[in-house]
């Protein structure tokens, strides 16, 4: 395989592996804040930091012209839609549930690529991005108190996952005229936007001094600098760089690793690693080559 088809596979890699550790920053930064003013802080940040980057390096910058809804969609998708509907459904289907339900993405994403943008259907590749899906179910069922759900808590994770899914066709549909950097950069404007104002509207008068509680938190701000850098800029700008060169198939295949990733990181919380997870993780990362080396 050519450096030119290893490097995007990498960025899908590192994108959606950094996503692993962003629940426990996440859960770290919710001990301070609601979750719309926690998301209005880390894209309002990451907002920031593209902005210093395009100051810096001046990269070719024209994300308003024709096709311009394109990256509005995008934004709008994810992680606006996303983060409402993950936000809702983790709170009513429980964190277990969620995580493997949101697993769906891949496949909705692939079936997705399919119609809407005429790419290649292989009965074993979809197989492979079942089994991926049966990977994160060994993971994230683990018989505890979340096992069981409201029908509409999963609905809910269940419209995140079609979101996730959107976004992954959404970006590589729009990769043909807009640079990763211009997908990214507007994703975090919709959402800073979009996030801020719902925070303002839940909050209220109290808005003011929510913010400045979380600002003099430093627990909740190093979270935010994690999920704003990493989690936000640096991720996304990975996965949509990935949709450039590689397949709606071949890059929502990574998102699996996720699951991988986030298992492995309640290590460092106390969490064990069981059996089971151990075989989930093997079959995760077989299918997850499989679908995406072709």
């Amino acid at each position: 395989m050519s450096s030119t088809a290893v490097r995007p596979r990498l960025a899908a890699l590192l994108g959606y592996s950094i996503f692993g550790f962003s629940f426990l920053a996440t859960k770290t930064a919710a001990a301070s804040a609601s979750p719309f003013l926690l998301l209005a802080f880390r894209f309002t940040a990451a907002l920031i930091c593209m902005t210093v980057l395009l100051c810096v390096r001046r990269p070719p910058f024209h994300p308003f012209r024709r096709g311009a809804w394109k990256i509005l969609l995008l934004g709008l998708a994810q992680p606006v839609l996303y983060g409402v509907f993950e936000t809702y459904g983790i709170t009513l289907a429980g964190s277990a549930v969620a995580g493997s339900v949101i697993s769906t993405a891949s496949v909705f994403a692939y079936l997705l690529a399919v119609l809407f943008l005429g790419e290649k259907f292989k009965w074993s590749q979809f197989f492979f991005a079942l089994g991926s899906i049966a990977g994160v179910f060994l993971l994230t069922f683990r018989g505890d108190a979340h096992g069981t759900s409201p029908l509409v808590g999963v609905l809910f994770v269940l419209a995140a996952a079609l979101c996730a899914a959107a976004f992954s066709v959404l970006s590589k549909s729009a990769a043909k005229a807009f640079s990763a950097f211009e997908r990214t950069y507007m994703m975090f404007l919709v959402s800073a936007v979009a996030f801020t104002a719902a925070a303002m509207v839940e909050a209220g008068k109290d808005f003011l001094p929510q913010v400045r509680l979380c600002l003099a938190t430093p627990s909740f701000m190093l979270s935010i600098l994690y999920l704003a850098v990493f989690s936000s800029v640096i991720a996304f700008l990975c996965i949509n760089y990935a949709y450039t060169s590689l397949s709606v198939r071949a890059t929502a295949a990574f998102n699996a690793m996720t699951a991988v990733v986030s298992v492995v990181a309640g290590i460092f919380v106390g969490e064990p690693l069981r059996a089971l997870d151990f075989v989930g993780i093997a079959v995760i990362l077989l299918c997850v080559y499989k679908v995406a080396s072709v």
